[in-house]
């Protein structure tokens, strides 16, 4: 049998693991304009990735599967991998709308810069002539 502290560390890593994933449900969730929440999903998604290698790196010391956990203890760790997928599926939603928001305005922007340009006289006219009819 393997030493309780790893069981203990596993453990402890997989809530870790779905601490992250409530945080960045909670961030998708509350997404907004003004909020630098991408930045906040991104240094998430990091965390995320250091604490499955890390689980990886002890997993791997063990060639028996999950042997090396109790019954209990896989049990745990399933119904943590649950939600943790359920979380992810939440993020995913949230963020393909947030994906859609801002391609959205980037729509907007590029048409509003053209435009400009072409109020302005900034955009080369190949067939023919701008009439501003309003001066």
């Amino acid at each position: 049998m393997h030493s309780k502290s790893s069981n203990e560390n596993i453990i402890e890593l997989f809530q870790e693991l779905l601490q992250a994933s409530k945080q960045m449900l909670e961030i998708t969730e509350k997404a907004d304009d003004e909020d630098d929440w991408a930045q906040k999903i991104n240094d998430l998604m990091l965390e995320r990735q250091k604490i499955i290698d890390k689980i990886d790196e002890i997993e791997a010391r063990f060639d028996n599967g999950d042997d090396y956990l109790s019954a209990q203890e896989r049990l745990k760790v399933r119904q943590i991998i649950k939600e943790v997928q359920a979380n992810d599926s939440k993020v995913s939603k949230h963020l393909k709308k947030q994906m859609l928001v801002v391609k959205n305005k980037i729509g907007n922007v590029k048409q509003n810069l053209k435009a400009q340009n072409a109020y302005l006289g900034q955009e080369e006219q190949a067939d023919g002539w701008f009439f501003d009819s309003k001066k």
